[in-house]
């Protein structure tokens, strides 16, 4: 079980090294890098092990966001490069707001367009998609390790 105490804060901005699924298509990094630029956005265990990756799912990104202010009140700056320590009660909410629909519409330059204006298919694996990334996070904190968010743009 996870202890009360997590960190939160700033850290390190790497792209993992490994093939990830992603709720569109499959790609790898090579492939990744050479899409055009954008909001990239990491789910990972504290040893850097990607969990998940979703690329410009810009609510998913804005709902990260606003937790991370909550949590955060006095960190300055934008939210791009910094970890942010997920805990139950956090993916708790994420599965609640997943579900329900209500991530908030989020803009910015490398974000893409709204993540709820994909096609009905798109849009149903991308809940898909999000909904097993918050169950395989919960199973993560169940085993004791910690597990973080992150994004770059």
């Amino acid at each position: 079980m996870q202890s009360d105490t997590v960190p939160v804060g700033a850290g390190e901005c790497k792209t993992p090294d490994i093939i990830q699924i992603d709720y569109v298509k499959n790609i790898t990094n090579k492939q990744r890098k050479e899409n055009n630029m954008g909001l990239d956005m990491y789910a990972y265990k504290v040893k850097k092990e990607e969990v998940a990756y979703w690329r410009k799912h810009n609510r998913l990104h804005g709902w990260f966001e606003k937790e991370y202010h909550k949590a955060n009140p006095n960190e300055a700056g934008d939210f791009n490069c910094k970890d942010f320590y997920l805990t139950e009660e956090i993916l708790d909410r994420l599965e609640k707001d997943i579900n329900s629909k209500t991530l908030p519409k989020t803009a910015g330059f490398f974000y893409g367009d709204d993540s709820y204006s994909y096609t009905a298919e798109e849009i149903k694996d991308m809940k898909a998609y999000d909904l097993a990334f918050v169950a395989n996070a919960k199973k993560i904190l169940e085993e004791g390790d910690h597990i973080a968010y992150s994004c770059w743009w």
